[in-house]
Protein backbone atom coordinates (compact mmCIF):
# COMPACT_ATOMS: atom_id res chain seq x y z
CA UNK A 1 0.00 0.00 0.00
CA UNK A 2 1.31 3.33 -1.37
CA UNK A 3 -0.69 5.64 0.99
CA UNK A 4 -1.53 5.87 4.40
CA UNK A 5 -4.13 8.09 3.93
CA UNK A 6 -7.78 7.74 5.98
CA UNK A 7 -8.39 4.39 4.28
CA UNK A 8 -6.02 2.88 6.37
CA UNK A 9 -7.97 3.38 9.64
CA UNK A 10 -10.46 0.97 8.10
CA UNK A 11 -7.47 -1.46 7.37
CA UNK A 12 -6.06 -1.30 10.61
CA UNK A 13 -8.88 -1.90 12.53
CA UNK A 14 -9.97 -4.70 10.83
CA UNK A 15 -6.35 -6.36 11.31
CA UNK A 16 -6.62 -6.09 14.96
CA UNK A 17 -9.94 -6.85 15.22
CA UNK A 18 -8.86 -9.98 13.68
CA UNK A 19 -6.69 -10.14 15.86
CA UNK A 20 -3.25 -9.36 13.33
CA UNK A 21 -1.38 -7.31 15.98
CA UNK A 22 1.64 -7.32 13.56
CA UNK A 23 0.28 -6.24 10.50
CA UNK A 24 -1.64 -3.43 12.42
CA UNK A 25 1.31 -2.26 13.75
CA UNK A 26 3.04 -2.74 10.44
CA UNK A 27 0.20 -0.37 9.10
CA UNK A 28 0.13 2.18 12.04
CA UNK A 29 3.95 2.85 11.71
CA UNK A 30 3.92 2.99 8.08
CA UNK A 31 1.23 5.57 8.22
CA UNK A 32 3.01 7.73 11.03
CA UNK A 33 6.46 7.44 9.18
CA UNK A 34 4.57 9.56 6.25
CA UNK A 35 3.83 12.17 8.82
CA UNK A 36 -0.38 11.26 9.24
CA UNK A 37 0.11 11.20 13.21
CA UNK A 38 -2.96 11.97 15.18
CA UNK A 39 -3.38 11.52 19.11
CA UNK A 40 -5.77 8.46 18.60
CA UNK A 41 -3.19 6.17 17.66
CA UNK A 42 -2.60 5.70 21.10
CA UNK A 43 -5.82 4.40 21.26
CA UNK A 44 -4.67 1.87 18.57
CA UNK A 45 -1.13 1.01 19.96
CA UNK A 46 -2.87 0.22 23.24
CA UNK A 47 -5.11 -2.01 21.50
CA UNK A 48 -2.16 -3.40 19.84
CA UNK A 49 -0.28 -3.69 22.69
CA UNK A 50 -3.26 -5.54 24.41
CA UNK A 51 -3.22 -8.55 22.10
CA UNK A 52 0.33 -8.59 22.09
CA UNK A 53 0.24 -9.16 26.07
CA UNK A 54 1.96 -5.86 27.08
CA UNK A 55 -0.43 -4.88 29.15
CA UNK A 56 1.70 -2.16 30.78
CA UNK A 57 2.09 -0.67 27.54
CA UNK A 58 -1.33 -0.85 26.86
CA UNK A 59 -2.22 1.07 29.78
CA UNK A 60 0.45 4.16 29.04
CA UNK A 61 -0.81 4.31 25.48
CA UNK A 62 -4.32 4.31 26.50
CA UNK A 63 -3.45 6.72 29.08
CA UNK A 64 -2.12 9.15 26.93
CA UNK A 65 -5.00 8.98 24.86
CA UNK A 66 -7.48 9.82 27.72
CA UNK A 67 -4.94 13.14 28.33
CA UNK A 68 -5.10 13.94 24.71
CA UNK A 69 -9.24 13.39 24.25
CA UNK A 70 -9.88 15.66 27.40
CA UNK A 71 -7.38 18.34 25.95
CA UNK A 72 -9.00 18.95 22.77
CA UNK A 73 -12.71 18.09 23.92
CA UNK A 74 -13.35 14.88 21.94
CA UNK A 75 -14.45 12.11 23.83
CA UNK A 76 -16.64 11.35 21.41
CA UNK A 77 -14.44 10.60 19.32
CA UNK A 78 -12.72 8.05 22.08
CA UNK A 79 -17.08 6.18 22.39
CA UNK A 80 -17.16 5.84 18.63
CA UNK A 81 -13.59 3.94 18.16
CA UNK A 82 -14.14 1.89 21.58
CA UNK A 83 -17.61 1.29 19.81
CA UNK A 84 -16.01 -0.10 16.65
CA UNK A 85 -13.14 -1.91 18.98
CA UNK A 86 -14.66 -5.32 18.36
CA UNK A 87 -12.19 -7.65 20.24
CA UNK A 88 -12.81 -5.38 23.40
CA UNK A 89 -15.34 -6.48 25.76
CA UNK A 90 -17.40 -4.16 28.58
CA UNK A 91 -14.61 -5.62 30.85
CA UNK A 92 -11.98 -4.62 28.78
CA UNK A 93 -12.81 -1.34 28.56
CA UNK A 94 -13.56 -0.89 32.00
CA UNK A 95 -10.24 -2.29 32.93
CA UNK A 96 -7.80 -0.51 30.51
CA UNK A 97 -9.89 2.73 31.71
CA UNK A 98 -8.70 1.62 35.51
CA UNK A 99 -5.17 0.85 34.57
CA UNK A 100 -4.80 4.12 32.75
CA UNK A 101 -6.04 5.92 35.53
CA UNK A 102 -3.16 4.47 37.81
CA UNK A 103 -0.65 5.28 35.03
CA UNK A 104 -1.84 8.83 34.85
CA UNK A 105 -0.96 9.67 38.61
CA UNK A 106 2.91 8.56 38.03
CA UNK A 107 5.50 10.67 37.37
CA UNK A 108 6.94 9.68 34.51
CA UNK A 109 4.08 9.89 32.76
CA UNK A 110 3.08 13.16 33.89
CA UNK A 111 6.93 14.31 31.97
CA UNK A 112 6.19 12.41 29.46
CA UNK A 113 2.75 14.81 28.48
CA UNK A 114 4.83 17.77 29.43
CA UNK A 115 6.67 17.71 26.04
CA UNK A 116 10.49 19.02 25.73
CA UNK A 117 9.89 22.43 24.26
CA UNK A 118 12.53 24.73 25.23
CA UNK A 119 11.98 26.95 28.96
CA UNK A 120 8.48 24.29 29.15
CA UNK A 121 7.82 24.32 33.07
CA UNK A 122 6.52 21.00 34.41
CA UNK A 123 3.17 20.72 34.84
CA UNK A 124 1.35 20.79 38.25
CA UNK A 125 -0.31 17.47 38.34
CA UNK A 126 -3.00 15.09 35.81
CA UNK A 127 -5.55 15.96 33.68
CA UNK A 128 -6.38 19.73 32.89
CA UNK A 129 -3.61 20.87 35.88
CA UNK A 130 -1.29 19.57 33.06
CA UNK A 131 -1.93 22.29 30.32
CA UNK A 132 -1.56 24.80 32.80
CA UNK A 133 1.89 25.50 30.94
CA UNK A 134 3.96 28.19 31.17
CA UNK A 135 7.32 29.42 32.53
CA UNK A 136 5.97 32.69 33.89
CA UNK A 137 5.58 34.03 36.99
CA UNK A 138 2.31 34.71 36.49
CA UNK A 139 1.11 31.28 35.17
CA UNK A 140 3.44 29.78 38.73
CA UNK A 141 1.29 32.01 40.57
CA UNK A 142 -1.78 30.41 38.90
CA UNK A 143 -0.76 27.04 39.40
CA UNK A 144 0.32 27.76 42.60
CA UNK A 145 -3.66 28.97 43.51
CA UNK A 146 -4.89 25.78 42.04
CA UNK A 147 -2.47 23.51 44.36
CA UNK A 148 -3.49 25.87 47.59
CA UNK A 149 -7.51 26.68 46.62
CA UNK A 150 -8.23 22.75 44.87
CA UNK A 151 -8.18 21.29 48.58
CA UNK A 152 -10.92 23.53 49.70
CA UNK A 153 -14.82 23.45 49.71
CA UNK A 154 -15.23 27.38 49.02
CA UNK A 155 -16.29 28.85 45.66
CA UNK A 156 -13.58 30.16 43.34
CA UNK A 157 -14.04 33.49 40.94
CA UNK A 158 -12.09 32.67 37.78
CA UNK A 159 -11.23 36.16 35.93
CA UNK A 160 -9.27 36.83 32.43
CA UNK A 161 -10.16 37.59 29.18
CA UNK A 162 -11.60 35.51 26.56
CA UNK A 163 -9.14 32.69 25.74
CA UNK A 164 -6.84 32.58 28.40
CA UNK A 165 -8.52 29.16 30.06
CA UNK A 166 -10.80 30.02 32.51
CA UNK A 167 -12.33 26.36 32.02
CA UNK A 168 -9.27 24.49 32.21
CA UNK A 169 -8.41 26.18 35.65
CA UNK A 170 -12.06 25.12 36.79
CA UNK A 171 -11.12 21.97 35.20
CA UNK A 172 -7.63 21.71 37.51
CA UNK A 173 -9.49 22.93 40.61
CA UNK A 174 -11.78 20.11 40.43
CA UNK A 175 -9.37 17.10 39.22
CA UNK A 176 -6.61 18.11 41.75
CA UNK A 177 -9.63 18.17 44.70
CA UNK A 178 -11.04 15.73 46.83
CA UNK A 179 -14.21 15.64 44.16
CA UNK A 180 -12.13 14.55 41.33
CA UNK A 181 -14.33 11.85 40.64
CA UNK A 182 -17.26 12.74 40.65
CA UNK A 183 -19.07 14.59 37.99
CA UNK A 184 -17.68 18.08 36.42
CA UNK A 185 -20.75 19.78 34.99
CA UNK A 186 -20.02 23.48 32.97
CA UNK A 187 -22.52 25.91 31.83
CA UNK A 188 -22.31 28.66 29.60
CA UNK A 189 -24.63 31.06 31.57
CA UNK A 190 -24.30 33.66 28.37
CA UNK A 191 -25.36 31.47 25.86
CA UNK A 192 -28.56 29.91 27.70
CA UNK A 193 -31.58 32.13 27.28
CA UNK A 194 -33.14 34.05 30.64
CA UNK A 195 -36.30 32.10 30.31
CA UNK A 196 -34.62 28.40 30.24
CA UNK A 197 -31.77 29.10 32.41
CA UNK A 198 -33.53 29.00 35.62
CA UNK A 199 -35.05 25.38 34.50
CA UNK A 200 -31.28 24.04 33.56
CA UNK A 201 -29.70 25.11 36.55
CA UNK A 202 -32.21 24.29 39.20
CA UNK A 203 -34.58 21.39 37.51
CA UNK A 204 -38.27 21.81 37.18
CA UNK A 205 -40.64 19.66 38.48
CA UNK A 206 -43.95 18.58 36.23
CA UNK A 207 -46.37 20.66 34.82
CA UNK A 208 -44.39 23.64 36.03
CA UNK A 209 -45.01 25.18 32.92
CA UNK A 210 -46.50 24.61 29.60
CA UNK A 211 -44.50 21.83 28.19
CA UNK A 212 -42.89 20.63 31.45
CA UNK A 213 -44.62 17.15 30.96
CA UNK A 214 -42.05 15.40 33.22
CA UNK A 215 -39.85 16.37 35.87
CA UNK A 216 -36.07 17.64 35.23
CA UNK A 217 -33.30 17.49 37.20
CA UNK A 218 -31.04 20.39 37.26
CA UNK A 219 -27.27 21.12 36.54
CA UNK A 220 -26.83 21.49 40.65
CA UNK A 221 -29.04 18.35 41.16
CA UNK A 222 -26.64 16.93 38.46
CA UNK A 223 -23.55 17.76 39.94
CA UNK A 224 -24.03 15.53 42.56
CA UNK A 225 -20.86 15.76 44.99
CA UNK A 226 -18.74 16.96 42.00
CA UNK A 227 -18.43 20.55 40.87
CA UNK A 228 -20.75 23.01 38.90
CA UNK A 229 -18.83 25.49 36.73
CA UNK A 230 -20.78 28.82 36.02
CA UNK A 231 -18.95 30.03 33.17
CA UNK A 232 -19.84 33.81 31.80
CA UNK A 233 -21.45 34.78 35.18
CA UNK A 234 -21.51 38.12 34.41
CA UNK A 235 -24.14 37.61 31.50
CA UNK A 236 -26.78 35.98 34.00
CA UNK A 237 -29.84 38.35 34.59
CA UNK A 238 -30.35 40.04 37.81
CA UNK A 239 -33.76 37.91 38.92
CA UNK A 240 -31.11 34.98 38.55
CA UNK A 241 -28.73 36.70 40.26
CA UNK A 242 -30.95 36.44 43.52
CA UNK A 243 -31.37 33.04 43.51
CA UNK A 244 -27.72 32.28 42.68
CA UNK A 245 -27.18 34.13 46.59
CA UNK A 246 -29.44 31.93 47.61
CA UNK A 247 -27.45 28.80 47.12
CA UNK A 248 -24.18 30.06 47.54
CA UNK A 249 -25.17 31.54 50.83
CA UNK A 250 -27.72 28.71 52.46
CA UNK A 251 -26.64 25.49 49.78
CA UNK A 252 -29.96 25.42 49.05
CA UNK A 253 -31.65 25.52 45.74
CA UNK A 254 -36.06 25.13 44.88
CA UNK A 255 -36.75 23.80 41.08
CA UNK A 256 -39.15 25.49 39.21
CA UNK A 257 -42.66 24.58 40.77
CA UNK A 258 -41.16 23.37 43.54
CA UNK A 259 -42.65 23.96 47.01
CA UNK A 260 -39.89 22.58 49.14
CA UNK A 261 -35.77 23.41 48.91
CA UNK A 262 -33.37 20.94 48.19
CA UNK A 263 -29.46 21.02 49.62
CA UNK A 264 -27.00 21.07 46.96
CA UNK A 265 -23.44 18.80 47.13
CA UNK A 266 -21.69 20.22 44.86
CA UNK A 267 -18.82 22.71 44.58
CA UNK A 268 -19.13 26.25 42.68
CA UNK A 269 -16.61 27.79 40.88
CA UNK A 270 -17.65 30.46 38.19
CA UNK A 271 -15.86 32.82 35.76
CA UNK A 272 -16.24 35.60 34.12
CA UNK A 273 -14.34 38.08 31.12
CA UNK A 274 -15.88 41.31 32.61
CA UNK A 275 -15.27 43.53 35.36
CA UNK A 276 -17.63 42.87 37.98
CA UNK A 277 -17.06 45.46 40.46
CA UNK A 278 -17.72 48.07 37.78
CA UNK A 279 -20.91 46.05 36.33
CA UNK A 280 -21.33 46.51 39.56
CA UNK A 281 -21.58 49.72 40.69
CA UNK A 282 -23.43 50.61 37.28
CA UNK A 283 -26.54 48.52 38.40
CA UNK A 284 -25.97 45.25 36.08
CA UNK A 285 -24.52 42.89 39.09
CA UNK A 286 -25.27 42.32 42.51
CA UNK A 287 -22.88 43.81 45.04
CA UNK A 288 -23.94 41.24 47.41
CA UNK A 289 -23.48 38.51 44.62
CA UNK A 290 -20.22 39.81 43.71
CA UNK A 291 -18.88 39.80 47.54
CA UNK A 292 -20.06 35.82 47.98
CA UNK A 293 -18.00 34.72 44.66
CA UNK A 294 -15.02 37.14 45.18
CA UNK A 295 -14.03 35.16 48.39
CA UNK A 296 -11.26 33.03 46.53
CA UNK A 297 -9.98 34.94 43.51
CA UNK A 298 -7.91 32.98 40.70
CA UNK A 299 -7.23 35.98 37.66
CA UNK A 300 -5.60 34.50 34.19
CA UNK A 301 -3.48 37.60 32.73
CA UNK A 302 -3.92 37.93 29.05
CA UNK A 303 -0.82 36.43 27.12
CA UNK A 304 1.05 39.63 26.13
CA UNK A 305 1.37 40.07 29.27
CA UNK A 306 3.41 36.85 29.42
CA UNK A 307 5.50 36.46 25.90
CA UNK A 308 7.97 34.09 28.20
CA UNK A 309 4.89 31.76 28.15
CA UNK A 310 4.02 31.61 23.82
CA UNK A 311 6.84 29.53 23.00
CA UNK A 312 6.47 26.56 25.94
CA UNK A 313 2.80 26.51 25.13
CA UNK A 314 3.41 26.47 21.04
CA UNK A 315 5.14 23.69 21.94
CA UNK A 316 2.62 21.85 24.30
CA UNK A 317 0.21 22.22 21.02
CA UNK A 318 2.63 20.66 19.09
CA UNK A 319 3.19 17.65 21.12
CA UNK A 320 0.62 15.77 19.89
CA UNK A 321 3.30 14.80 17.09
CA UNK A 322 5.14 13.42 19.50
CA UNK A 323 8.67 11.35 18.48
CA UNK A 324 10.61 13.54 16.04
CA UNK A 325 8.63 16.31 15.87
CA UNK A 326 9.41 19.69 14.05
CA UNK A 327 10.77 22.48 16.44
CA UNK A 328 10.17 26.12 15.63
CA UNK A 329 12.67 27.75 13.18
CA UNK A 330 14.71 30.64 15.89
CA UNK A 331 14.12 33.21 13.53
CA UNK A 332 10.70 33.07 13.92
CA UNK A 333 10.52 32.96 17.86
CA UNK A 334 10.82 36.53 18.47
CA UNK A 335 8.08 37.34 15.75
CA UNK A 336 6.10 34.47 18.16
CA UNK A 337 6.62 36.52 21.36
CA UNK A 338 6.26 39.56 20.34
CA UNK A 339 3.14 39.38 18.71
CA UNK A 340 0.26 40.62 21.49
CA UNK A 341 -2.28 37.82 20.50
CA UNK A 342 -5.39 39.37 21.08
CA UNK A 343 -7.28 35.95 21.02
CA UNK A 344 -4.68 34.78 23.94
CA UNK A 345 -4.45 31.39 24.00
CA UNK A 346 -6.92 29.79 22.46
CA UNK A 347 -5.83 32.20 19.02
CA UNK A 348 -2.23 30.47 20.23
CA UNK A 349 -3.84 27.25 19.84
CA UNK A 350 -5.25 27.79 16.55
CA UNK A 351 -1.90 28.76 15.39
CA UNK A 352 -0.55 25.52 16.25
CA UNK A 353 -3.30 23.39 14.73
CA UNK A 354 -2.34 25.62 11.55
CA UNK A 355 1.41 25.22 12.09
CA UNK A 356 0.43 21.47 12.03
CA UNK A 357 -1.59 20.84 9.18
CA UNK A 358 0.34 22.70 6.52
CA UNK A 359 3.69 21.15 7.60
CA UNK A 360 2.78 17.56 6.90
CA UNK A 361 6.66 16.78 5.70
CA UNK A 362 7.94 17.64 9.16
CA UNK A 363 10.62 20.49 8.43
CA UNK A 364 11.23 22.94 11.02
CA UNK A 365 8.53 25.81 11.92
CA UNK A 366 9.96 28.44 9.35
CA UNK A 367 9.25 32.15 8.49
CA UNK A 368 7.53 30.91 5.23
CA UNK A 369 4.66 29.11 7.68
CA UNK A 370 4.84 31.83 9.84
CA UNK A 371 3.86 33.89 6.95
CA UNK A 372 0.91 31.64 5.90
CA UNK A 373 -1.00 31.75 9.59
CA UNK A 374 -0.25 35.09 10.94
CA UNK A 375 0.90 37.09 7.93
CA UNK A 376 3.02 40.20 8.70
CA UNK A 377 0.32 42.57 8.02
CA UNK A 378 -1.19 40.94 10.70
CA UNK A 379 1.02 41.30 13.30
CA UNK A 380 1.96 44.73 11.96
CA UNK A 381 -1.88 45.79 12.63
CA UNK A 382 -1.49 45.16 16.12
CA UNK A 383 1.68 47.07 16.69
CA UNK A 384 0.62 50.47 15.08
CA UNK A 385 3.65 52.76 15.79
CA UNK A 386 2.89 56.30 16.23
CA UNK A 387 1.92 58.38 13.84
CA UNK A 388 2.52 61.66 12.86
CA UNK A 389 -0.01 64.86 14.65
CA UNK A 390 -3.16 65.17 11.88
CA UNK A 391 -3.68 68.00 9.94
CA UNK A 392 -4.97 71.31 12.66
CA UNK A 393 -3.27 69.64 15.55
CA UNK A 394 -0.49 71.08 17.12
CA UNK A 395 2.41 68.74 17.53
CA UNK A 396 2.30 69.73 21.58
CA UNK A 397 -1.57 68.84 21.82
CA UNK A 398 -2.97 65.30 22.35
CA UNK A 399 -3.71 63.92 19.24
CA UNK A 400 -5.43 60.59 18.50
CA UNK A 401 -2.74 58.13 17.60
CA UNK A 402 -3.90 55.23 15.26
CA UNK A 403 -3.16 52.72 18.51
CA UNK A 404 -5.66 54.64 20.28
CA UNK A 405 -8.07 54.56 17.20
CA UNK A 406 -7.97 50.80 17.32
CA UNK A 407 -8.30 50.68 20.93
CA UNK A 408 -11.58 52.84 19.98
CA UNK A 409 -12.80 50.33 17.84
CA UNK A 410 -11.61 47.10 20.09
CA UNK A 411 -14.06 48.59 23.25
CA UNK A 412 -17.09 49.90 20.83
CA UNK A 413 -16.82 45.53 19.51
CA UNK A 414 -16.16 44.43 23.64
CA UNK A 415 -19.17 41.95 24.18
CA UNK A 416 -18.86 42.50 27.91
CA UNK A 417 -22.07 43.55 29.54
CA UNK A 418 -20.69 46.96 31.15
CA UNK A 419 -19.51 48.02 28.29
CA UNK A 420 -22.65 47.26 25.91
CA UNK A 421 -24.26 49.20 29.29
CA UNK A 422 -22.11 52.22 28.98
CA UNK A 423 -22.87 51.90 25.13
CA UNK A 424 -26.68 52.68 26.00
CA UNK A 425 -26.54 55.14 28.24
CA UNK A 426 -24.65 56.94 25.51
CA UNK A 427 -27.49 55.87 23.42
CA UNK A 428 -30.00 57.40 25.59
CA UNK A 429 -27.83 60.27 25.77
CA UNK A 430 -27.68 61.09 22.24
CA UNK A 431 -31.77 59.79 21.65
CA UNK A 432 -33.01 60.87 24.91
CA UNK A 433 -35.77 57.86 24.15
CA UNK A 434 -35.40 53.87 22.97
CA UNK A 435 -37.64 51.19 23.10
CA UNK A 436 -36.44 47.28 23.35
CA UNK A 437 -36.34 46.62 19.55
CA UNK A 438 -34.36 49.53 19.12
CA UNK A 439 -32.13 48.30 21.61
CA UNK A 440 -31.43 45.64 20.86
CA UNK A 441 -30.53 46.42 17.08
CA UNK A 442 -27.88 49.58 18.18
CA UNK A 443 -26.27 47.02 20.25
CA UNK A 444 -26.23 43.95 18.23
CA UNK A 445 -27.64 41.72 20.97
CA UNK A 446 -30.45 39.57 21.29
CA UNK A 447 -34.13 41.71 22.60
CA UNK A 448 -33.53 39.45 26.06
CA UNK A 449 -30.98 40.77 26.07
CA UNK A 450 -31.44 44.09 25.50
CA UNK A 451 -34.50 43.49 28.16
CA UNK A 452 -31.58 42.88 30.66
CA UNK A 453 -29.59 46.08 30.37
CA UNK A 454 -33.18 48.12 29.94
CA UNK A 455 -34.24 46.83 33.46
CA UNK A 456 -30.49 47.48 35.22
CA UNK A 457 -30.61 51.27 34.21
CA UNK A 458 -34.13 51.20 35.39
CA UNK A 459 -32.84 50.16 38.68
CA UNK A 460 -30.08 52.77 38.61
CA UNK A 461 -32.33 55.28 37.63
CA UNK A 462 -30.85 56.45 34.65
CA UNK A 463 -34.02 55.16 32.32
CA UNK A 464 -37.39 55.49 33.26
CA UNK A 465 -40.14 52.91 31.14
CA UNK A 466 -43.22 54.60 29.65
CA UNK A 467 -46.27 53.10 28.39
CA UNK A 468 -48.68 54.99 27.11
CA UNK A 469 -50.81 52.85 25.76
CA UNK A 470 -51.53 48.98 26.53
CA UNK A 471 -50.03 47.89 23.46
CA UNK A 472 -46.31 46.60 23.71
CA UNK A 473 -45.29 48.30 20.71
CA UNK A 474 -45.90 51.73 22.16
CA UNK A 475 -43.95 51.32 25.15
CA UNK A 476 -40.39 52.93 25.34
CA UNK A 477 -37.65 54.08 27.61
CA UNK A 478 -36.57 57.55 28.45
CA UNK A 479 -33.53 58.68 29.35
CA UNK A 480 -33.31 60.38 33.20
CA UNK A 481 -30.28 60.73 34.13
Amino acid sequence: MKSFGSDSLGLIRSEIACGNHLAARRLLEGRRALGNRHWIDDLFFARIERLAGNAEAAARHFAAMLHSAEFFGSQGRVDFELGLACELTPTAVGRLYREASAVRDTAAFLDAQAGDGEGQASPVGSGAAAHLVGASPALRGVRSSVARFAPLDATVLVTGETGTGKELVARALHEAGPRRGQPFVAVNCGAIAESLLESELFGHERGAFTGAARAHAGLFEQAGRGTIFLDEIGEVAPRLQVALLRVLETGEFRPVGATRSRRIACRVIAATNADLERLAAGGGFRADLLYRLKGLCIHLPPLRERPEDVLPLLAHFLSAERAGRPQVAPEIAGALRAYPWPGNVRELRSVADLFRVLNAGGAPYGPELLELVLPKAKREACTVPAAPPSAGISAGSSAVLPAQRDAQTVLFASRAPWRQLDRLRELFKEHGKLNRTEAAQLLGVAPKTATAYLKALCAEGAVEKRTPTPSPRSHHFVWCG
